[in-house]
Formats: C-alpha cells, sequence, structure tokens
C-alpha cells in the first residue's frame, strides 16, 4: 500500500551553528519511520525560528518563509508526480530527484545538463546535447519532460524545418532528444518517451564520392610536399576508411600483420581494416614508400586546413561537388560497394554500430547509377533526333 511522504522543515538538527550564530534550514522527509533530509541552503540566526518557520520578527521573515514553503511544495509536487506515473516513491528517489533535478516534472533543459554531468559522454557529443537542450529552451522556454509527446515533437520538428535547419541536423537532433527521453524512462521519471510511435527520417547522404577514375587521376597528379602530403593521407584514409581524427592518431602499434586496429576517436569502437587484401594493397604500398606509418600520419595541419588544400587540389578534377577530407570515408564505403564486398563486411570496417548507417551509401550509388542512366537516356535521345531530322 502507498505510503504518504511527510514534509517539515526543521531548524539547526545538527546542533551547530555557523560563525554567524546561524543554523541550516531543512527540509525533513518521513516515511514509515524513516527519515532523510534535503538542505534549502537557507541559514537562519540563533532565536529566530519559531513553530517551524522563520520568526516575524525577523527583517525578512515574509520572502523566507515563502521560499522555504515554496521548496517544500516542490517536495511534494515531485512525490504527487511519481504517484501519477505509477510509481510508489521513495525518500531516495524524491531526495535524489530534487537534488539533480531528475523529477518526472523536471525540465528538459535541467535533466539534460544534469544527464552530462554525470555521464562519461566524450566533449563533442555533450557539446551536440547542449545544442539541443539549447534549442528546445528557446523553441519552448520551460518544456518539461512530462510535456514531451508525439505532437510536441511533431511541432519542434516542424519549427525546425520552418527555420531552414538541414534535414540530417533535424534528424540528429530528434535522435539526440529520443536518446534523453530513453534516459528519463530508465530512471523511471516517464513512463513513455514519445517517441515510440514518432517516425524520424533517415540521414541523407550530403558527401559525394570519388570515382576509381577520380583516384587514378589524383594519384598520377604532379604536387608540391605540402599537397602531395595531403593529397596522400587522402588517398590512404579513401583505401582505408579512416576519419582524419583517426588518420592522424596512427601509430605503429596499431598495425598488426597487415591489419588497422584501432580505437576510434568519435566513438571508442575498434575498427580492423585489412589493408593487404582490399584496393590492391595501396595503403600498405604508400606506408612503404613513407618508411613507416608515422611519417605519414604526422605533420599535417588542422582538418578545416587540410580541407581548403583539397579544394586546390581537386579544382583540378572538374567535379560536381565539393569534397571534404571526410569524403575519403565515403569513397572508400562506396567503392568496396561496387567491388561487390558484403554491406555489414563494410560496417565492420568503417565501425557502424548501425547496418543501417552503412546502407546510406548503397542507397547513394543507387542515386548516382539513376542520375547517370538519365544522362546516358537524354544524350542518346538527342543523338536519335538528330538522326531523325537527317
Amino acid at each position: 500500500m502507498l505510503k504518504k511522504i511527510r514534509f517539515r522543515l526543521v531548524w539547526n538538527r545538527s546542533g551547530r551553528l555557523n560563525k554567524r550564530g546561524e543554523g541550516l534550514v531543512q527540509i525533513e522527509m518521513e516515511q514509515n519511520g524513516r527519515r532523510v533530509y534535503l538542505s534549502t541552503h537557507t541559514y537562519v540566526v540563533n532565536g529566530m525560528w519559531e513553530n517551524g518557520l522563520v520568526s516575524e520578527r525577523h527583517p525578512l521573515a515574509s520572502g523566507l518563509n515563502t521560499a522555504l514553503l515554496t521548496q517544500v511544495m516542490e517536495c511534494e509536487r515531485v512525490e504527487l508526480d511519481y504517484i501519477r506515473q505509477g510509481v510508489s516513491p521513495t525518500l531516495v528517489m524524491v531526495r535524489d530527484a530534487i537534488r539533480e533535478k531528475m523529477a518526472p516534472g523536471a525540465k528538459v533543459y535541467d535533466f539534460i545538463t544534469n544527464m552530462l554531468q554525470t555521464g562519461s559522454r566524450k566533449e563533442n557529443t555533450k557539446l551536440g546535447y547542449m545544442t539541443l537542450a539549447n534549442s528546445l529552451e528557446r523553441w519552448r522556454k520551460g518544456l518539461l519532460l512530462t510535456d514531451v509527446d508525439f505532437q510536441t515533437i511533431s511541432r519542434y520538428e516542424k519549427a525546425m524545418r520552418d527555420k531552414g535547419l538541414a534535414h540530417n541536423t533535424i534528424v540528429g537532433r530528434l535522435r539526440q532528444w529520443r536518446a534523453v527521453m530513453g534516459e528519463a524512462q530508465r530512471r523511471k521519471i516517464t513512463e513513455n518517451t514519445g517517441f515510440e510511435e514518432y517516425p524520424i527520417g533517415r540521414m541523407e547522404s550530403k558527401h559525394g564520392y570519388l570515382t576509381e577514375a577520380h583516384l587514378k587521376r589524383l594519384e598520377a597528379m604532379s604536387l608540391d610536399d605540402k599537397q602531395s602530403h595531403v593529397r596522400d593521407a587522402f588517398l590512404f584514409c579513401c583505401w582505408t576508411g579512416l576519419r582524419f581524427s583517426d588518420f592522424v592518431t596512427l601509430k605503429k602499434e596499431h598495425l598488426k600483420d597487415n591489419w588497422i586496429v584501432k580505437k576510434m576517436e568519435k566513438t571508442g569502437y575498434v575498427v580492423e581494416v585489412p589493408i593487404d587484401r582490399i584496393f590492391e594493397a595501396k595503403a600498405q604500398a604508400m606506408i612503404n614508400r613513407y618508411g613507416d606509418i608515422e611519417t605519414l600520419s604526422q605533420g599535417l595541419q588542422r582538418n578545416s586546413q587540410v580541407n581548403k588544400t583539397l579544394h586546390n587540389i581537386f579544382d583540378k578534377l572538374d567535379l560536381d561537388f565539393k569534397p571534404t577530407f571526410h569524403t575519403s570515408r565515403h569513397t572508400f564505403a562506396t567503392l568496396l560497394l561496387q567491388r561487390g564486398i558484403p554491406m555489414t563486411a563494410i560496417q565492420q570496417m568503417l565501425g557502424h554500430r548501425k547496418i543501417e548507417t552503412t546502407q546510406i551509401y548503397g542507397e547513394r550509388d543507387r542515386k548516382t547509377l539513376e542520375g547517370q542512366l538519365k544522362r546516358v537516356n537524354r544524350k542518346s535521345n538527342k543523338t536519335t533526333n538528330r538522326n531523325d531530322e537527317h
């Protein structure tokens, strides 16, 4: 049977005053004879506490008592929120929910910030979640976890599209929000996430890829030393699928029997790439040409600077898109698919958790093929029309 928690204010429970002669006011929570205490962070001087409240003789009695009673009401609200969720609240649950701002009625913004403080996520991941928190707070100030449902999510997505945010940006934020609500559900803060039936679209690949012919032309280019190093780094990642952050941290110990075995900087997952068995072992040949892997992987500038150098190089290839260093990763996956390598094998070499992420390359390759066929058909139709005229 549900046992209601009793709340009351107590003063100087420890029997110790601070240097100013003040005692701490706490909220006592009692249930089944057990008690826990929660600080109000309010101190009252000795002799100014009467009948469970600040004495009327205190010059700030009215304001202090309002603040203290508001905190007590907040504790009771948290208890009732749990009860409405079908959860029998314990003293510790209520106390921790208030301390950590993790109550069922907590603000989404507060929950996200606390979630990041208590987790072990990477800095880039934290920045992404804080971008979501700020976006939600600007969109609907004070949004509560209990406010999140199908319609709320739908309105937020529409607002982001109306603002002109890119499709992938919106999909990324919705995925993060779903993860936040899943965490709230696991902590028994909410019964539902709101995302149970909500359809989140797939990421669209916005990067093109280089064909085998492009890579051959790139290999044959005559470049200065700086451009040559950047070109070789890009080609190496076209043949291995490594991200820029993983390439520049490559060391000798990551090479094991002609395999690259490395924990990825972004996700922490270990990837294994057999460099002597794919792309005619060109990655292995490049390491041999440089003498060792660290000579190849070290000495590059920041990713943004490397991309500027790449743009100058790619101008000579007459591409119909603007490549970046990350294009090498897309090139790796797409060319392996074209060579008939199974999707699951490519997934493992890229370090994707979900096969759906890898399948994007297959979908993009089909779109590229369709585009090429349309161009061929247009040329064929023009030729046919000219012949008919003659």
